[in-house]
């Protein structure tokens, strides 16, 4: 009798299994990638009902995970969960990544030593401060606008003289005696300036102030 009844058993349980698992609901997961690239997983399918999925958004190269949206919780992590309890959508966002700004790398400026030079021109000598250049004498020093140039030197700040007033005193002015005046054409009284150098000694002439008639007394 026990084994009627385990036989009995077994045949109701084939007999409703069909009915059973037609009775099973399932729901559609619908997965999208949106505005970039790269990978959702698992992709769109059938599940059963309760059933908890998680998905992983993996960007491509370039890109970097953004959002979620949708159905589905916790909207700004790759892995997100979706529980199948009606039909779901979702949707990955991807952006492009900004390339790191290379930083310049600065080449050393090489500053070339002027040559001196050798021999300069009668008048010139090498600059002080370029001796590949040759500057004339007072011009000493080479500037950048390609010329040679005198030392600028600040004038000295001059010392204002006190201003004196004088009085002016009255001077009498002496008649000169007949004996003091020297006529016109003569170097003293006497002596006319045409007896000066004409080869005879004259003695009135013979005196500082006809320059020793001009040698004729020597």
């Amino acid at each position: 009798m026990k084994a009627i009844r385990i036989s009995i058993v077994i045949i109701a349980v084939l007999l409703l299994l069909p009915f059973l698992v037609a009775c099973e609901k399932e729901y559609r997961l619908s997965v999208y990638v949106y505005g970039g690239q790269g990978v959702v997983t698992p992709s769109s399918g059938t599940y059963s009902e309760g059933t908890l999925i998680t998905i992983s958004a993996v960007p491509d190269s370039g890109w970097e995970f953004e959002r979620w949206e949708g159905d589905v919780e916790g909207n700004l992590e790759p892995l997100a969960r979706v529980w199948m309890n009606s039909d779901k959508t979702i949707s990955a966002y991807f952006v492009e990544t900004q390339p790191p700004t290379p930083t310049p790398t600065l080449s050393p400026v090489h500053t070339a030593t002027p040559t001196p030079i050798s021999e300069c021109p009668t008048g010139h000598s090498a600059a002080v401060n370029n001796p590949s250049i040759c500057c004339q004498n007072g011009y000493p020093y080479y500037w950048t606008d390609g010329y040679c140039h005198a030392v600028e030197q600040s004038a000295p700040t001059a010392t204002p003289t006190p201003t004196l007033t004088v009085t002016p005193t009255h001077t009498p002015t002496s008649t000169p005696t007949p004996s003091s005046v020297i006529p016109t054409g003569y170097c003293n009284a006497a002596c006319p300036l045409t007896w000066l150098g004409d080869g005879q000694c004259d003695c009135v002439c013979n005196n500082s102030e006809c320059n020793w008639d001009n040698g004729d007394c020597d």
